[in-house]
């Protein structure tokens, strides 16, 4: 490979003159190396059922409704539908939304904290939607108007999922 001649550059002999650089010392040709690649690990791809594939890009660009009976709760409490890590969310709100800076003040969650819990305990559990959206932003609808409109607004984290998580030490304060 053929670098270029940075000598008549008149940038950089202006920089060299000024860092007191008389001479620039000639670097040694290297000795040709031949690499020789192991293959160390093979894997197999195995079909993907297309009904799996279309509940994955379902959870990812939008939100299911379920029922939280159908919500694995594992060990660690974190949210799991059909062996995917899912957050809960209420999609049809009111009164605070605010779709010009797409901002709600509705929590997601991400664990079985104590918000979901008591809804789940006086029968509102049905309110819930199930995604597995990384970008914070949720579908929303907001049904403070005669006409529900639609649209998507951030939410942020659930306070007792935040608390849960930190006794099971999945996150640290300074991380949120």
């Amino acid at each position: 490979m053929k670098l270029p001649d940075y000598s008549r550059c008149v940038e950089l002999n202006q920089l060299l003159e000024a860092m007191g650089v008389k001479k620039i010392p000639s670097v040694p040709a290297l000795p040709p190396d031949h690499f020789k690649r192991e293959v160390v690990k093979t894997y197999t791809r195995e079909e993907l059922d297309p009904k799996d594939v279309a509940f994955d890009n379902l959870l990812k660009e939008g939100a299911i409704p379920v029922d939280i009976e159908d919500i694995t709760l594992l060990p660690d409490e974190l949210l799991e539908l059909n062996g995917r890590k899912v957050c809960a969310y209420i999609r049809d709100q009111k009164g605070r939304v605010d779709f010009y800076n797409k901002i709600s003040n509705y929590k997601y969650h991400l664990c079985n904290c104590s918000t979901i819990q008591g809804m789940k305990n006086i029968g509102r559990e049905h309110r819930y939607l199930t995604t597995q959206r990384s970008d914070g932003f949720f579908e929303v609808h907001n049904l403070t108007f005669t006409r529900y409109k639609k649209g998507i607004a951030r939410m942020e984290l659930c306070k007792n999922c935040i608390e849960s998580m930190e006794k099971k030490e999945f996150i640290s304060h300074l991380s949120i």
